[in-house]
């Protein structure tokens, strides 16, 4: 595919049609907003490389055909819930931050992902924030401090 920033705002625009758009042109930067009638919005910057906002999580996408691929599946499923931005925070610092797929029942079912590396904030507590586009499936969750 040719990357010209006109041609990727058409393409976007027309493969999710169905959401509004909003396509700010600025200093070089291409912003498209999703908003499709919620307060949680989605952005994708177009500079040197696409990069994907939502809530705290940020995707990197390069200029060749699988990334954008990649990132129009991401888009794809971010709208449509599949997706979801995931933190968890240890008191007020940003412990992880990742595009989650797997929805989560509970703060266990996040260390049980991965006992090895997460178990420890048994010992510190922290507090698990799942965001999505639609904002009446977010979902908090909290690992309470074990002694």
């Amino acid at each position: 595919m040719l990357f010209r920033k006109d041609m990727l705002i058409k393409d976007i625009k027309q493969q999710f049609s169905r959401y509004d758009t909003e396509v700010r042109d600025e200093n070089d930067v291409t912003e498209i907003r999703f908003g499709g009638g919620s307060d949680t919005i989605l952005t994708l910057y177009i500079v040197d490389e696409f990069t994907l906002s939502f809530d705290n999580w940020n995707g990197k996408y390069t200029f060749t055909d699988d990334e954008y691929e990649r990132l129009l599946w991401d888009i794809g499923d971010i709208l449509a819930n599949r997706a979801f931005s995931l933190s968890v925070y240890v008191g007020e610092h940003l412990y992880i931050n990742y595009l989650g797929r797997q929805e989560l029942a509970n703060a266990d079912d996040f260390v049980e992902e991965d006992p090895r590396e997460r178990y420890g904030l048994y010992k510190t507590g922290a507090q698990i924030k799942c965001v999505y586009f639609d904002p009446g499936r977010n979902r908090n969750y909290t690992i309470e401090k074990r002694m």
